[in-house]
């Protein structure tokens, strides 16, 4: 719990909503999803639930 404290104090919550992943593995969801999921989660009324995202 330490470790995102840390990345808090010195990143702010930009620094905790990073998605990091490893060195030349792919993400398992392509960049035009990730934005469009991005998109919808900055909108006031985001998703109902888990399920929801998943669709």
């Amino acid at each position: 719990m330490y470790r995102w404290l840390k990345r808090y104090q010195q990143g702010g919550i930009e620094a905790l909503l990073e998605v990091k992943t490893a060195p030349g593995k792919l993400g398992l969801i392509s960049a035009q999803v990730m934005n469009q999921l991005l998109e919808r989660l900055s909108q006031p009324q985001g998703f109902k639930s888990y399920g929801q995202i998943q669709e």
